[in-house]
């Protein structure tokens, strides 16, 4: 982040370091930092909306944020989440969407972890176990929790 950007704004060494903290955590939006600087109460609802679009990601739901980053048609929402970055400066058709900061990127690979833990159980527990040699006549049984 550019300090002089924050010193121009008048902030104090405190604000600029608190301003840098939350570009750090919320990404490159000026706005976002410089806003939630000067309004702090703002930074909860934007931290709880954040967290809460995080929390409720879904493999269909990535799959569609990539699909729509491609066409840099993200909702306001994801903004929030992820940050469409240009490939090459010269290309601006050539863009490439990932989580808007490092903070971001741990958040979404745990909720990611998450949905792989509960896919293998809710897998493991629709496991079939057959006594040899009744799996054709139908004497097979499904079993709870694997």
């Amino acid at each position: 982040m550019d300090s002089h950007s924050t010193k121009f704004l008048g902030f104090t060494k405190e604000e600029q370091d608190l301003a840098e903290d939350y570009f750090e955590d919320l990404g490159p939006i000026p706005r976002l930092f410089i806003g939630f600087v000067r309004n702090p109460a703002q930074l909860l609802d934007y931290k709880l909306d954040r967290d809460g679009k995080i929390a409720g990601l879904t493999s269909d739901s990535l799959r569609r944020f990539a699909h729509k980053g491609g066409d840099l048609d993200l909702d306001a929402e994801s903004h929030k989440v992820f940050l469409v970055r240009r490939d090459e400066l010269d290309d601006p058709t050539k863009a490439s969407i990932g989580p808007i900061t490092a903070n971001v990127r741990m958040e979404i690979t745990t909720v990611l972890d998450k949905m792989r833990r509960l896919e293998a159980g809710a897998l493991g527990s629709q496991r079939t176990h057959c006594r040899t040699g009744t799996a054709s006549s139908g004497a097979c049984r499904g079993t709870a929790g694997g």
